[in-house]
C-alpha cells in the first residue's frame, strides 16, 4: 500500500512507512485497521 500512496504522493514509500508509523505511535495503535476503528469510535 504505501508504494501505491509514494506514487501518488511522489514521495518514496520510506517515508510513507515513517509517517505512518508516527501517527499509529502518537494514536497508541500498531496498524491502519486500529487506528480505522479508533477513529469510528471518537465522538
Amino acid at each position: 500500500m504505501a508504494v501505491l500512496e509514494a506514487d501518488i504522493l511522489s514521495l518514496s514509500p520510506r517515508t510513507i512507512e515513517k509517517n505512518l508509523e508516527t501517527i499509529f505511535r502518537k494514536l497508541g495503535v500498531e496498524n491502519r485497521t486500529a487506528a480505522a476503528a479508533l477513529a469510528m469510535h471518537e465522538p
